[in-house]
């Protein structure tokens, strides 16, 4: 399982792959889980589905990635259809666990958050780590405040993670901190005056 396989265009969505499959040898990618159907997270799906990945995502997401999908590509082929092969997808209700027997992913729906409907982070409750997108982004450290910060995005991730009951201490941004940095959930809970 791969959390955001289909990026910003097909060429960065091969290149994950290219790098899950470089990391993790012999075993195949048999799910992608992608957080929402902006294009900045979805553009590069034609190559998750060329590769034979299912897509899962949240259920207000389906009917959108079946109509994006069933169309034909003929002014400019992607490798989805060149690959001849069609899509699969899956929806997660509330919450989706992937196991390896090793190691485990939770997928859980965010609630509440007006960026999108049927949002989706990633738990990994071995790690205590929480990975997102477009919810929020914390200032650098030395860097000052934002008047009036956004902070909904960041009320909504918190409040989520209580009413989930889930114990994290890091979070992982698909779109990394500038600088890129680690993010704890000190950090978070400064933001809120917490």
């Amino acid at each position: 399982m791969i959390f955001e396989p289909a990026g910003q265009n097909e060429a960065r969505s091969q290149a994950i792959i290219a790098e899950a499959k470089r990391v993790i040898p012999g075993k195949p990618i048999r799910y992608g889980v992608l957080s929402h159907h902006h294009f900045d997270h979805t553009s590069g799906i034609a190559a998750v589905v060329a590769e034979g990945i299912t897509i899962v995502t949240g259920e207000p997401n389906k009917e959108f990635f079946e109509n994006a999908l069933s169309g034909p590509r003929t002014l400019a082929p992607d490798s989805m259809s060149k690959s001849g092969k069609k899509p699969v997808i899956e929806t997660v209700g509330d919450k989706r666990v992937f196991t390896d027997g090793t190691q485990t992913v939770e997928i859980h729906n965010i609630k509440g958050l007006p960026h999108a409907d049927g949002m989706l982070i990633a738990y990994i409750p071995s790690a205590r780590i929480v990975a997102y997108a477009d919810m929020f982004n914390l200032v650098a450290p030395g860097q000052p405040p934002v008047p009036n910060p956004p902070v909904v995005g960041t009320q909504v991730f918190v409040e989520n993670l209580e009413r989930l009951g889930l114990d994290w201490e890091n979070v992982i941004s698909v779109h990394a901190p500038n600088p890129d940095r680690p993010i704890s959930r000190r950090d978070v809970l400064a933001t809120l005056g917490r």
